[in-house]
Formats: structure tokens, C-alpha cells, sequence
């Protein structure tokens, strides 16, 4: 059985011609989610544990900054540095030639 939407290439090849048809302007912006209503393997305690009283994972989405149009976002686990998921989340595509806002 094949995986939805064609596998992860076709979802790469999606992302890179969002980010080639961009304005030019890329905002990455970060948000720590809570995970007490689901387990999985994402799930740890991240700099927000305190705050949150439960483990979290990390979401990372890069967005066109001139027109909000989201282009490539991933999720990461908690514990994880945010510089080390920005560096993966910019190897994941050519963002060369750009205005990355972080």
C-alpha cells in the first residue's frame, strides 16, 4: 500500500516550490506543545515543562512573512534546543538567496 499524497519526496518538492514562489521574506516562529492528551515519541520535557506541567513537543513552521503563506513546518522533541530544530528545519529545503526572520 502506498503512503498518502505520493511519500515524503512529492511533500518536499511541495515545499520547495513554496519557498521559491515566496516573497523573498521567511518568518520561522516556534511554539511548544503540551502533550497530556496524546503519548508518542516526540513527547519530553522541554524548557517549557515548568510552565506547562507536562512534557511537550516542539512545532516549528516557516511562513512567508509578506503574505502569512505557511511553507514548510515540522515537529521536533522537547527536549530538543530550539537553535538545533532551526538548523534541521532550514536543511530540510534550498532557502538560499532569503530573508529568514527568526
Amino acid at each position: 500500500m502506498g503512503t498518502w499524497g505520493g511519500g515524503r519526496g512529492s511533500v518536499l518538492s511541495f515545499e520547495q516550490a513554496l519557498i521559491d514562489r515566496c516573497s523573498g521574506q521567511i518568518a520561522i516562529d516556534g511554539h511548544a506543545i503540551g502533550t497530556r492528551f496524546w503519548e508518542g515519541d516526540l513527547a519530553d520535557k522541554g524548557y517549557k515543562f515548568v510552565k506547562l506541567g507536562e512534557e511537550q513537543a516542539n512545532l516549528l513552521l516557516a511562513h512567508d512573512a509578506q503574505t502569512g503563506v505557511p511553507l514548510v513546518s515540522r515537529f521536533y522533541e522537547g527536549g530538543v534546543a530550539d537553535k538545533v530544530c532551526v538548523g534541521d528545519l532550514l536543511g530540510q529545503a534550498d532557502f538560499h538567496n532569503l530573508l529568514i526572520l527568526v
